[in-house]
Order: C-alpha cells, then sequence, then structure tokens
C-alpha cells in the first residue's frame, strides 16, 4: 500500500472534485494529511471539503492518517530516503518542483494527474526530474504564457471602469499623490464608491498577467481581510490599464519596531493566518517588508499590492525585494517561481520581530554565506519566549523550513512567558499586551530587565559627545533610529550598527558635487 499526500491545497474547488469523485482510483493507497490538516482547512475556508473526504474514505472504510509534519518542504525533507513518494492533485506545481529542486530531493515524486477513463486507474506524473532544468533555467515553468504587453494609455483624468458583481463602477483617474506612487504603479480611492480603492499601473502590462488577474479576481471573497484584486479596471477603449481592491486603512508596517508594538501578538496571529490560507489557494507572497497595513493600536493587519504576486503557475510580476529573512544559503535562488520555503522564512522573521528586535539576534552573514545569530539573544529568547526559540533552532540552526502551519499552531497556542525579551524598549514603562508580556497585576520580582543585564557599560549618555548629539538629533525623524524608551548612548549604538549614516553621506558628497559643478559652470 502507498501513502498519498493529502496537501491543503488539495481541497480547493475543482481539484478537490477530481479526487473525491474518483476514491475507487485510490483503494490501494493510505492517505496522509498534515498535523494541522483540519485547522488549515478551517483557516481556508475549505472545512467542509476536508470533512467531506474524511467522511467519505470512513464510509468506504479506506485507510488514512496524520502525519508528524506540518508542511509540505518538512515532509519532503523527512521522507526523502523512502523508494518514492505520492501526492494527491493540486492547482499548481511549480512550487512543488521548485521546493525539491532547493531541498534536493533524488526520489520520484509522483503527483497525481487525471483518471485514465479506459482503465479507471489513477494517473501519476513523477516531477522529480524537472528539478534540473529548474535549477538550470530561469524561465522555467513559463511555456504557454503569453509575455506580449498591451498598449500603454495615459488615462489621466480620462474615464475608466470597473464591473464587479455584476454591476459596472465608472470613475475619472485621478493625478496621483506623492504618498501614493509606488513601484508598479499609484493607488488613490475610487472617486464616487467608498470601499474601493483603484490601482493604476505606470507601465504596460502583458496578457498573462491579465490572464492572472483574473483568476485572482475568483478568490477575493475567500479573503476579505486582504487586499486581493477585486476587478480589473479598464480604459475607455477597453484595455486593461489597473485594477480595483478593498481600501484598507492603517499604517506600514514598521517590522523593525513591531516588538514595541502593544499589539504585536494580534497582528503576527493574523498575518499568519492571512498568508496560511492564501497559500492554500496559490497565492504566494513573498516580498512582506513593505505590504502590510496595520493599526498599532488595534493590530488589525491587512495585506496589500497581492496583484503582483506569483499565483498558481503564474510566476510574479515583480522580484520580491525581501532580503529580511536571513534565510540559510542553500535555499536561496534566482529562479522566477517562488516555494513554500520562501514564504516560511519570510513570515517567520516577522514572527520573531514580534518578541525581538532582529537586528539584535541576527548578526553578520558567515562565509558560506548564511546569517549567524547571536547566542546570547538566542538564550534570551528561550529562557522567555521557549515556543518562539524552538521555531528559530529548527528554522535557523537545524536549516528545517517552518511552514506557516505550525508558525500558526505555536502562535495562537502560545504559552505565556514570564517575561518579553526586551521589557524596556517601550516608551511609557508599561509592559505590553504582547506576546511574552506579564500583567500589571503580577509580582514585579519575577521578572528580569535583560537588556540590563547585556547593556555595554562603556554606553552611557554622559559619553555620548556634544558632537553625537548634534548627528543624532539630524536623524530622529527616522523612526529605526528614534526608538522610544532609548537612550542617546543606544540610538548612537543603532545609528553606527545599522549604518544608518551611509544614505545621507551619499546625499550630501553628490549634492556638493553638484554644487562644485555649477559654481565652475558659472565661473568658467
Amino acid at each position: 500500500m502507498h501513502d498519498l499526500l493529502i496537501l491543503d491545497a488539495t481541497l480547493v474547488k475543482g481539484t478537490f472534485e477530481n479526487l473525491v469523485d474518483h476514491l475507487d482510483a485510490f483503494l490501494d493507497y493510505r492517505f496522509i494529511f498534515f498535523k494541522h490538516a483540519k485547522e488549515n482547512a478551517e483557516v481556508a475556508g475549505l472545512i467542509k471539503n476536508y470533512e467531506k473526504l474524511i467522511n467519505a474514505l470512513e464510509e468506504r472504510e479506506m485507510a488514512y492518517a496524520f502525519t508528524n509534519e506540518c508542511g509540505l518542504d518538512e515532509y519532503l525533507d523527512t521522507h526523502r530516503h523512502q523508494d518514492q513518494l505520492f501526492i494527491a492533485n493540486t492547482p499548481y506545481q511549480n512550487t512543488i518542483i521548485s521546493s525539491a529542486a532547493l531541498l534536493k530531493v533524488t526520489i520520484p515524486i509522483f503527483v497525481f494527474q487525471q483518471i485514465n477513463q479506459s482503465t479507471g486507474l489513477a494517473q501519476f506524473q513523477n516531477i522529480q526530474p524537472m528539478t534540473t532544468p529548474y535549477l538550470a533555467s530561469k524561465k522555467f515553468g513559463t511555456a504557454g504564457l503569453d509575455f506580449t504587453y498591451l498598449p500603454k494609455v495615459n488615462i489621466l483624468n480620462q474615464v475608466c471602469y470597473f464591473e464587479w458583481h455584476k454591476e459596472r463602477y465608472t470613475f475619472r483617474a485621478k493625478k496621483p499623490a506623492l504618498d501614493a506612487e509606488g513601484v508598479e504603479g499609484y493607488t488613490f480611492p475610487c472617486p464616487g464608491y467608498p470601499g474601493f480603492r483603484i490601482k493604476i499601473y505606470k507601465r504596460s502590462i502583458s496578457r498573462y498577467e491579465v490572464e492572472r488577474i483574473e483568476k485572482l479576481t475568483r478568490i477575493s471573497d475567500q479573503f476579505p481581510d486582504a487586499a486581493l484584486p477585486l476587478a480589473i479596471v479598464y480604459a475607455e477603449n477597453d484595455i486593461p490599464v489597473g485594477i480595483a481592491m478593498r481600501d484598507f486603512e492603517g499604517s506600514e508596517l514598521d517590522i523593525y519596531q513591531l516588538h514595541t508594538y502593544q499589539t504585536a501578538s494580534k497582528i503576527v496571529i493574523s498575518l499568519t493566518r492571512q498568508l496560511l490560507g492564501l497559500s492554500t489557494w496559490g497565492v504566494l507572497h513573498k516580498d512582506l517588508t513593505h505590504n502590510v497595513l496595520c493599526d498599532p493600536q488595534t493590530g488589525e493587519s491587512h495585506i496589500i499590492d497581492i496583484d503582483s504576486t506569483q499565483y498558481l503557475d503564474y510566476p510574479a510580476v515583480v522580484s520580491a525585494t525581501d532580503t529580511f529573512n536571513c534565510m540559510p544559503q542553500k535555499y536561496f535562488h534566482n529562479r522566477l517561481f517562488y516555494n513554500t520555503i520562501d514564504l516560511s522564512y519570510s513570515m517567520l522573521m516577522i514572527v520573531i520581530s514580534a518578541f525581538i528586535n532582529p537586528d539584535e539576534l541576527f548578526g553578520n552573514y558567515d562565509e558560506n554565506g548564511n546569517v549567524q545569530i547571536r547566542e546570547e539573544e538566542l538564550q534570551n529568547l528561550k529562557r522567555h519566549a521557549p515556543d518562539i526559540y524552538r521555531l528559530v533552532e529548527k528554522a535557523y540552526i537545524q536549516c528545517i523550513p517552518v511552514s506557516l502551519s505550525e508558525q500558526y499552531a505555536v502562535l495562537t497556542h502560545l504559552e505565556t512567558p514570564k517575561t518579553r525579551v526586551y521589557e524596556t524598549r517601550r516608551g511609557d514603562g508599561n509592559y505590553g499586551d504582547y506576546p511574552g508580556a506579564p500583567s500589571i497585576e503580577e509580582d514585579p520580582d519575577e521578572f528580569i530587565d535583560l537588556k540590563l543585564e547585556s547593556e555595554d557599560p562603556s554606553l552611557s549618555e554622559e559619553e555620548i559627545s556634544f558632537l553625537q548629539k548634534w548627528i543624532l538629533s539630524l536623524f530622529l525623524k527616522n523612526g529605526r533610529t528614534a526608538i522610544a524608551g532609548e537612550t542617546d548612548a543606544e540610538r548612537w549604538d543603532r545609528f553606527m550598527r545599522e549604518k544608518q549614516w551611509v544614505s545621507p553621506l551619499i546625499y550630501v558628497i553628490c549634492s556638493l558635487l553638484a554644487i562644485l559643478f555649477i559654481l565652475i559652470a558659472i565661473f568658467h
């Protein structure tokens, strides 16, 4: 009897019916579910399909079991020494190929494709041989996609329209505000229609992008808290120029400051839940550093910029700039398709940031390109947030990807530690309502100010020179320099450690050179 791994994505509509309607073809297989399969199905809105599959297996007295692994990457890594692996059908395939390639799985990996109508038997495809061309070509998986670009249209002050739920909405495109302009385009609230936000692309878009966005709009109702495309925006000549999406309020999440938020736990749980649900439906959003809106007071958060992400077997439009995740070197790749390894490390860094400033935990890179972890800070994390420490140890010491499912399970069943790792980062001197924060009624003698234990005695308020204070005063508007509750000595230490002086120095030098050239031109 073979084990057939059931992915969370197998439960998605369309894919699910292809399996459950032909269970008789799998009588010689034992169905294997991930450890938190039921919880994952609930998050993705697929619990009915999960229960229907379980009930169908029990009615037929077919064998099924739950594996100890929480996600695909860990399963592939754990079972790499078997003779072969069998995986149920999935709405996407390149993501699995990418993971298998980076994990260097060499055994056959058979993925269910369809039922042979003549024999009634299940037909599988071995995707392991595809890992070689995946690693060899940056364009792997793009065959059949139409990369021809549509004509670029200048639609400022022109009438545009989109259709949503069989109703047409028309508006006049506005001139973008500077703070609403991004790399791809600019956004603005839809005039006359509160609740909608419009994104107009500054560039031409390809036909495959239009096809991908159209498919994304079909699942937008599954995720009311995320800014998925609701509809394509067309110019008067019916050329696609942008998208309509839900309009959310909030400020861009400052990951380096997350550990100071009172609502950090609520934020990371919400983000992990959203990403887990999105990835189940085939949306892989790796570039999270600048694409999360949140309200630090309430903890409400929303993932944005989903129109450019990878969806199913359509690659992302813009390469992710997220170098924040400190992923082990062996998992880095510059291919078009992301995988769940990329996604898990990107989210884990945000989870870690809810407990500790990542700059304090992660150091420089070693000769192999792997990030070094500061042992003292790691032990602080172990004492005061042991569950998060175990995730860090698994991901960065053992180099085993920690799935979103496992992260979400840990966060939602977190053992409340005695104190957070850096309890003095808050400016008001109070404990925060986030992971690791004790209640005000508890005995304060039980808590230790860890920052004081490791504080460098050479850094004191009196030892900061007037020149250093003057330089710092020029950067107080920089959120990563001016952290509430820090002394000038600590600010200076952070200022130098993060090399925040580099960009201003380059700006000053360039400005001086420009002035010099102007003076030379005038008096020459």
